[in-house]
């Protein structure tokens, strides 16, 4: 997903201006919608199906009601893919390859308390079907080329009340040699190196 600052924030009154908002064009790759009732995603959802369109509803919060979509910008999907293709490799280079599935982008519903979701990439093992406690976000800021990759862990205890913390942000940015530069802050790191 690129930058918070491409997405925009609208609030739901029908499914037609939320389909015309999403195909409004411009850059942006990701729209953050208010006020969307359970029965409001649904229809949304089965709206999308008919029409085959191929945005994704990122992330549903049912008591919040608040929807995520991401639109498959070219730069977007490089991103995702491009990250997806490294981390199965690393999989497959540790021997756990044949453990491993990709799932795509899937649609994750039937939580408890109604929230949904859809991957960009996502993969997990084959014999441990449970819930992902690790997210890796990336995003792009357009104005500054920069690349800000975010590490989520899933909280600990009663996760049907408690909301995911970010653990480190991994910002990548082109110095004036070109030189590419990684900085990096998390609970336990904080600084700037130099990858050459």
């Amino acid at each position: 997903m690129a930058s918070d600052e491409s997405a925009i924030t609208i609030q739901f009154t029908t499914v037609s201006k939320l389909f015309e908002e999403i195909y409004a064009g411009g850059t942006r790759d990701a729209l953050v919608v208010q006020n969307v009732s359970q029965q409001d995603y649904t229809d949304i959802d089965n709206e999308r199906e008919r029409r085959r369109r191929k945005f994704r509803l990122k992330r549903y919060y049912s008591e919040r009601q608040i929807l995520i979509v991401t639109i498959p910008t070219l730069t977007h999907e490089l991103l995702h893919k491009t990250l997806f293709g490294h981390i199965y490799a690393a999989v497959d280079k540790a021997g756990v390859g044949f453990e491993w599935f990709p799932m795509g982008a899937t649609t994750w519903r039937g939580h408890p308390n109604g929230d949904a979701g859809e991957g960009d990439s996502s993969g997990g093992q084959i014999s441990r079907p449970s819930p992902f406690n690790i997210v890796l976000l990336i995003k792009l800021d357009l104005s500054s080329e920069d690349i800000i990759i975010e590490t989520w862990q899933a909280a600990q205890g009663d996760t049907a009340s408690l909301e995911p913390s970010r653990s480190q942000v991994i910002t990548i940015s082109r110095g004036l040699n070109t030189d590419t530069i990684l900085s990096s802050s998390s609970s336990e790191r904080h600084g700037k190196e130099r990858v050459i």
